[in-house]
């Protein structure tokens, strides 16, 4: 997760989409598509990520329960990697 830190530290650079990818998932995550979108959400958290866009957007939490449909972990990758053009 990214995490929201406002303003980002001078320097900051954020992990690349496929940095991301490659750190994986804990077993609280849920996987949504909204709107063509790949969307992730940690629930206990109250917390959700638009992973359409670079660097990796904070959503609002209900927004992919609500107006998404739930996916797995590997449509998600899957679509994901396809927007971003990773292998």
């Amino acid at each position: 997760m990214m995490g929201t830190l406002l303003p980002p530290p001078p320097g900051f650079v954020p992990p690349t989409t496929a940095q991301s990818l490659a750190d994986g998932f804990d077993a609280q995550t849920v996987f949504y598509v909204c709107g063509g979108r790949p969307m992730a959400l940690w629930p206990n958290w109250d917390y959700s990520e638009d992973w359409s866009v670079h660097p990796i957007g904070e959503v609002h939490p209900f927004h992919p329960i609500i107006h998404g449909k739930e996916i797995t972990e590997e449509e998600f990758r899957t679509m994901v990697r396809a927007m971003h053009c990773l292998s």
